[in-house]
């Protein structure tokens, strides 16, 4: 009787956190409405694990896959949706997953925050993979996403299954520099400043090229692959308008979050509101460029004053607003830096405007020197 030698396939449990699309993620061609929600269906996102240890018998040496497996058990907690996830393992064949592949078939992006792998032993740790990334529908890429253990190894160590991923990866993140980069490429590719002029609005638009030159040989900014505009032919590339600023490629997992876009935007309506009100209310004001009372030009210093400039408070009006119109501080303000000296003299005519010798007598206002001397007042 023959006997047949059957391994014991082990399941391994594991949890994946991932956040929906927003209406604030601008880095999505495909826009929501505020009241739309997007969902993700857990079985149209297929997940496979790649070991670290074995690798297939043909000439890449690539880690094995294990089964695909999809999400399920979906659990919402605020912008966050916990999916569970088991996989068929078997240990002895194919030893540590140290990457697994991702692909997508939903209808639109979601960001991938992490995988956790259960320890199937209790002497074992769990196994993190660290993603941080979003992922765009399977047919945006040539291959499934593929994320690595959270474990950083030197080119020399990585382990030869992961190598030939690690290659691949490293290729696609580097681009072949060709083609107009859209917003699901993970391209992080240079280029040359040749987009700082507008010539196909004119020869005054146009401005040189900066970078690429023996002079100037490392100036670069991240490359787009826009077409080149139509009156500079090839060396400038074209610019988008003014209204489409935020469809300047740059890499999806590079952009601002929704937080951070929403505090964006917030900032952007401040300054704009403080150039244009001060200007639609001038239109209502038939004094232009005057204060029309005292009260004005204390408003300028006011915190929260709708003028676009802000000035600080002059410490002389901090504690009291009226403390400028006394006699002493104004007639400091009036003297300012000018030289002093004592008794004070005219150079008026005393034939048209009298006797002009100052009555001021030192015994009047030494008091008021705060322990100084006239001489080093004057000074």
């Amino acid at each position: 009787m023959a006997s047949t030698d059957k391994r014991e396939i082990k399941m391994i449990n594991g949890t994946v956190l991932l956040m929906k699309k927003t209406p604030l993620d601008l880095g999505s061609s495909q826009v929501l409405a505020p009241h739309e929600t997007y969902e993700i269906l857990g079985h149209k996102v297929i997940l496979q694990l790649v070991s670290s240890v074995h690798g297939d018998q043909g000439k890449t040496l690539k880690g094995k896959l294990g089964n695909p497996s999809h999400l399920r058990d979906e659990n919402k907690s605020g912008s966050e949706s916990k999916f569970c996830v088991t996989f068929e393992w078997d240990h002895e064949v194919l030893g540590a997953p140290g990457a697994f592949i991702i692909k997508n078939f939903n209808t639109s992006e979601f960001y991938l925050k992490s995988l956790t792998l259960e320890a199937s032993d209790p002497s074992q740790d769990t196994v993190q993979f660290v993603c941080n990334s979003w992922v765009y529908p399977a047919e945006k890429y040539k291959s499934g996403r593929i994320f690595f253990v959270n474990q950083a190894w030197l080119p020399s160590e990585t382990p030869a299954a992961l190598r030939v991923y690690r290659e691949e990866e490293l290729l696609m993140l580097r681009g072949n520099g060709t083609g107009k980069l859209q917003e699901w490429d993970r391209v992080y590719d240079y280029d040359c400043y040749n987009d700082l002029g507008d010539p196909d609005n004119g020869p005054l638009y146009a401005r040189p090229v900066l970078g690429g030159s023996v002079e100037h040989p490392y100036l670069r900014r991240g490359r787009t692959g826009r077409p080149p505009s139509k009156a500079v032919k090839p060396t400038t590339e074209s610019r988008l308008p003014q209204i489409a600023s935020f469809a300047i490629y740059v890499p999806r997992d590079e952009k601002f979050s929704p937080l951070k876009m929403t505090d964006v935007l917030s900032n952007a309506q401040k300054a704009i509101a403080q150039v244009f009100a001060p200007q639609l209310a001038s239109l209502g004001n038939l004094t232009l460029n005057e204060f029309n009372s005292f009260e004005d030009v204390l408003k300028v210093y006011e915190p929260g004053s709708p003028g676009f400039l802000k000035y600080p408070t002059p410490h002389v009006i901090r504690e009291d607003k009226s403390a400028w119109m006394s006699d002493e501080e104004f007639g400091r303000d009036v003297s300012w830096i000018e030289p002093c000296e004592f008794p004070p003299t005219s150079k008026l005519d005393p034939k048209t405007f009298g006797d002009q010798t100052s009555k001021i007598t030192r015994e009047q206002i030494q008091n008021q020197l705060d322990g100084m001397t006239i001489e080093e007042v004057s000074d």
